[in-house]
């Protein structure tokens, strides 16, 4: 039967028994059981319920108190939990990402789609930015490594981060928690939730996020690189019948934040010390100098409905959704006051606005478990609409977008007569994107022991983008951008009257794929498994739609296309536990080429970055988790992964900048064969401990820490010396009481207990390219703070 305790998603029921039982199995991370000998973690990686140690993948699963202990605000912070999970910072969430296994995308045209899926209750996002905000009232984040395309489909090559929110309970119950720590975080979260009737549930979940920036802008006294946040979450869950359950949600969310600004980290140009006369670059540099506008605003909404209908033994279950995501950011690329310092150009507008609108429906036909052929049907369409509006404005002079001169001077050498000092354009682009696609995973129990899985998907890909880069300036008066300027002329004349003309461009592309698994698993007992498996991952081609767009000889109408980016992937895993789960071991050895890998880099001669196929990738290693649970009052848990990940061909990459330093570069290119793919550390390594002792009868208190450690890591894939971050180990510690019952707990935190300085990007300026000038994101917790958090559960 179809009911709130047994749908295709997990039983609320059995999660809060598995995971928030005692203080000491709400710490659960990482893979393996439930520890002290509780229920087993249920996931639902293969889309069908599962013990978390029978699943033939590697996955790691966190639940929401787990979170909550550990810090973990957004899923950007996956990165302290997850050995195999690196976090790229960018100038806004649209361009941020998410790696796994050191594979992932970070490009700036809008057409790309990620490397990695985020999947919440259900639902794929588009584009990883509409993930990245607070998790509020998680259930449990799934953590799925190597390519997941078979059954996930949709931006899945890489792996997939499937999230599950908590749904209405039988019974009514209060959760809320409030967290307060140094440099002004403000952090409320709250829910609701039980039966209206004996068929009808409801969950109410909102949140309120206000994190003071930890950058100093020293112009006007700002604080850059914080954030405001709210948003809304409710659920309706009906028992139709005692066959047929109906799930709603609708949420709703927005975001302020004053982000995401560089700091400078190493500059050898005197023009900059000029502009930045109080600034001194370094590792540990958290101000910055600037004049313009810097902000990354958010607001998105969506509705889904998930339908599951027991038809016999079958279970049919529809996932419908539509999603808004609404997007804007500006930020100063010059990174200076704008004071007309020679030898710096005024770079103040760079502003620009996303508009998302997504359709998914997925139906999936869920055969019983146990039998000798166990099985999923199903079907999934994608329907995406994105617009997007880009500005830019540069001054010559130096100065401020405001007070840049709209005159001309004398040209350079080699330039055309007309050299204005400002310039100004935009561009629009539109990219509609639908998949179709239908699948199934079978899997044949030849015995008890012994089971073969076979999974196929074959999908439709149809992507039409479109581009318009008037000539016309932004702002009456200024000239257009890149109109006038050689070498970096964009515009042409195209119908021979003698004068230039806008650019309008237009393209289709089609592809079919199939994608599939193959596993095969042997159960040594039953607490220990070793598997397997080959699976091929699919993302689909894609198109330069930026600001500087890129053409096809002899007809600038097209758009030049990226090929679809595929790969292999091979796995062998060993998966253990002992004494009712109270000891978990779990190894995987993988290894995985990606051909037509898409990627970027910075063209410094056109003063763009380019889109392109790298060629071949390959990224392998071994990956080891564990947890363990020696008394009842003390257990820790943790993981260790090495990854080799590099270019296997790329014979035409970019140099770094500036080109004269890269001893490898030969007429501007160079061969990346044996590159590391950006933000891919050889090794990471996570541990975390906790120990609970008895107060009193009611009142237990908790000491826990956790260290994330990881290798040298460099960030650009033009492999420059100078952009590497070297290794470091981050602890983070808290201590706390708890009431036995779990109604109530207060927590005390340091993050960062030791202040180790780190950074999660280094690149090279984007203004300032003819010498080493290199800047960086540091993160909040690069330096240490304290902190507060009070639990409450009713």
């Amino acid at each position: 039967m179809t009911g709130k305790r047994i749908l295709s998603g997990v039983a609320p029921g059995a999660i809060v028994a598995a995971l928030l039982s005692s203080p000491a199995t709400a710490q659960t991370a990482s893979e393996g059981a439930a520890t002290g000998g509780s229920a087993p973690i249920i996931v639902t990686a293969q889309r069908r319920e599962q013990q978390l140690q029978d699943v033939p993948i590697s996955v790691s699963a966190y639940s929401g108190s787990d979170l909550l202990d550990r810090q973990v605000g957004d899923l950007t912070n996956l990165t302290q939990i997850a050995p195999s999970v690196t976090f790229t910072q960018s100038t806004n969430a649209l361009n941020s990402s998410v790696q796994i296994r050191g594979v992932g995308t970070s490009v700036f045209s809008s057409a790309v789609e990620p490397s990695v899926s985020f999947v919440v209750d259900g639902v794929v996002l588009s584009r990883q930015g509409q993930a990245f905000t607070d998790l509020i009232d998680i259930e449990r984040i799934e953590v799925l490594r190597g390519p997941q395309s078979t059954l996930f489909g949709k931006n899945a090559s890489a792996g997939v981060v499937n999230v599950v929110t908590q749904r209405p309970s039988n019974d009514f119950e209060l959760q809320a928690d409030f967290t307060i720590a140094e440099m002004d975080e403000y952090r409320a979260r709250a829910s609701v939730s039980g039966p209206i009737t004996d068929t009808i549930g409801a969950r109410l979940t909102g949140f309120y996020t206000d994190v003071g920036g930890h950058i100093d802008n020293q112009f006007d006294n700002r604080e850059f690189n914080g954030s405001e946040r709210w948003g809304l979450r409710g659920k309706l869950e009906f028992d139709i019948t005692p066959t047929v359950n109906l799930l709603l949600i609708g949420d709703y969310r927005e975001s302020d934040d004053a982000c995401c600004m560089w700091q400078a980290r190493e500059f050898n140009n005197p023009a900059f010390f000029v502009a930045n006369p109080n600034i001194t670059p370094s590792p540990t540099n958290r101000e910055v100098n600037i004049n313009a506008p810097l902000f990354n605003r958010t607001e998105s909404w969506g509705v889904s409905a998930e339908a599951n209908i027991d038809i016999g033994e079958h279970v049919l279950t529809s996932v419908t959704a539509y999603r808004e995501w609404d997007f804007r950011n500006a930020i100063d690329v010059d990174g200076t006051p704008s004071l007309g310092v020679p030898g710096i150009t005024g770079f103040d507008i760079n502003n620009g606005e996303t508009n998302i609108e997504q359709f998914t429906q997925e139906i999936r036909l869920t055969s019983p478990s146990g039998g000798v052929v166990e099985y999923i049907l199903g079907a999934f369409y994608f329907d995406l609409n994105l617009d997007r509006l880009f500005t830019r404005k540069l001054c010559l002079a130096g100065l401020s977008a405001e007070a840049c001169p709209q005159i001309s001077v004398p040209p350079a050498p080699g330039f055309p007569p007309i050299l204005p000092l400002s310039q100004s354009g935009f561009f629009n682009g539109d990219v509609e994107n639908r998949n179709y696609a239908a699948f199934a995973d079978v899997t044949v129990n030849i015995a008890d022991n012994f089971r073969v899985i076979g999974g196929i998907r074959v999908l439709r890909e149809e992507l039409d983008v479109g581009l318009v880069r008037p000539l016309e300036p932004l702002f009456p008066g200024d000239a257009v951008l890149n109109a006038q300027i050689a070498p970096a002329n964009i515009f042409v004349d195209e119908d021979g009257d003698g004068n230039l003309d806008p650019i309008v461009q237009n393209g289709s592309i089609r592809d079919t794929a199939v994608t599939g698994r193959a596993v095969v698993q042997y159960d040594f007992s039953p607490d220990a498994n070793i598997y397997a498996s080959y699976s091929r991952g699919y993302k689909g081609p894609t198109a330069d739609v930026a600001f500087d767009p890129d053409f096809v000889p002899g007809d600038r109408s097209i758009f030049p296309t990226v090929a679809p980016e595929t790969s292999n992937a091979y796995e062998v895993g060993f998966r253990s536990q002992a004494l009712d789960g109270a000891f978990t071991f779990n190894v995987s050895a993988f290894l995985a080429d990606y051909n037509n890998f898409q990627s970027q880099s910075f063209d410094a001669a056109a003063a763009t970055f380019v889109l392109s196929n790298v060629g071949r990738v390959r990224t392998k290693g071994v990956e080891i988790e564990f947890s363990a649970q020696p008394s009842d009052r003390f257990n820790f848990s943790g993981g260790i992964s090495y990854t080799d990940a590099e270019v296997r061909s790329f014979p035409n990459g970019q140099c770094f900048t500036p080109a004269a330093l890269d001893p490898d570069c030969v007429n501007g290119v160079k061969d990346l064969a044996g590159a590391r793919l950006p933000n891919s550390p050889t090794w990471r390594a996570i541990l975390n401990a906790r120990y609970d002792q008895p107060l009193s009868d009611s009142l237990t208190g908790f000491l826990q820490a956790g260290m994330r450690w990881q290798s040298d890591t460099q960030f650009s894939i033009t492999q420059n010396p100078n952009t590497i971050q070297d290794g470091y180990a981050i602890v983070d510690a808290s201590v706390g009481l708890t009431a036995d019952d779990g109604r109530y707990t207060v927590t005390l935190f340091v993050r960062n207990l030791f202040d180790t300085n780190y950074t999660n990007f280094i690149f090279q300026d984007p203004v300032l390219t003819g010498q080493i000038n290199l800047n960086q994101y540091a993160p909040r917790d690069a330096d240490r703070y304290f902190g507060g958090s009070v639990r409450v559960r009713f």
